[in-house]
């Protein structure tokens, strides 16, 4: 039962499910594998907000100096670079207005590279 903790600013999006998906810094914890229950938390007092399967984990790495994107192919062998359109859809999908936001948030919060998982449900 992975728990996942959400800044307030998310919350709304999340529990209206525009939100689905989130990155987390790779680090002690596994990621949580597809088919887990995810405990979704946020919000003052970090209240549970929903919970919901987890239909899809893969590694990702975010470059803010170079405004760069790269996910996991689905064997895990190689990164594949995700194109501006794809990244600016990715940034959405992710609670953000757009790609440049989430570059500010990525630097801001984890500095100028972000190595960890992107987690749908």
């Amino acid at each position: 039962m992975p728990a996942l903790n959400f800044h307030e600013r998310f919350v709304p999006m999340i529990v209206s499910g525009e939100k689905r998906q989130t990155i987390r810094r790779a680090g002690k914890r596994r990621p949580p594998e597809v088919g887990e229950m995810l405990h979704l938390f946020g919000g003052i007092g970090s209240r549970l907000l929903l919970k919901a399967e987890c239909i899809y984990v893969t590694r990702i790495t975010i470059g803010t100096r170079d405004k760069s994107i790269s996910m996991a192919s689905a064997s895990c062998t190689a990164y594949e670079d995700l194109l501006p359109a794809e990244m600016e859809e990715f940034a959405r999908a992710d609670g953000f207005q757009s790609a440049d936001e989430l570059f500010i948030w990525i630097d801001s919060n984890y500095g100028q590279t972000f190595t960890g998982y992107v987690i749908n449900w």
